[in-house]
């Protein structure tokens, strides 16, 4: 029985340490080219953690970081213009960790090519 105690102890000493759970979920997802090819969106950043951290937004392309106060929910909304891919990640401000990393899809619409009509004839005979 000792011996389970000791080998019990060693895995609870050499286990991972579980962080805080940390959620991040942006709104679209995906945006569609207009015949510019360009993407115009109001993106909706939402970043939700147990521990209130103050928390940098990053996002490529963009000159700046958009930097928020210690809380446990963050939520922004960003007017945004892109034609390529976007990864939009949040750091610690403080140590510049990387907390969490989504990315925004940006589409081309191509129409599906007409279906060439068959000019079968109807007959009745």
């Amino acid at each position: 029985m000792k011996k389970h105690i000791g080998w019990l102890l060693l895995v609870l000493l050499f286990a991972p340490v579980v962080d805080a759970a940390q959620e991040l979920s942006i709104t679209p997802q995906t945006c569609v080219l207009d015949e510019q090819g360009v993407c115009e969106l109001e993106l909706a950043v939402r970043f939700e953690s147990d521990d209130p951290l103050a928390v940098c937004i990053v996002i490529t392309a963009q000159p700046s970081p958009w930097c928020l106060q210690a809380m446990t929910l963050h939520q922004l909304s960003i007017a945004l213009r892109t034609s390529e891919n976007l990864t939009i990640s949040v750091i610690n401000s403080d140590d510049r960790a990387l907390l969490a990393r989504s990315e925004l899809m940006v589409a081309a619409y191509v129409p599906a090519s007409s279906r060439k009509r068959r000019r079968f004839s109807w007959s009745f005979q």
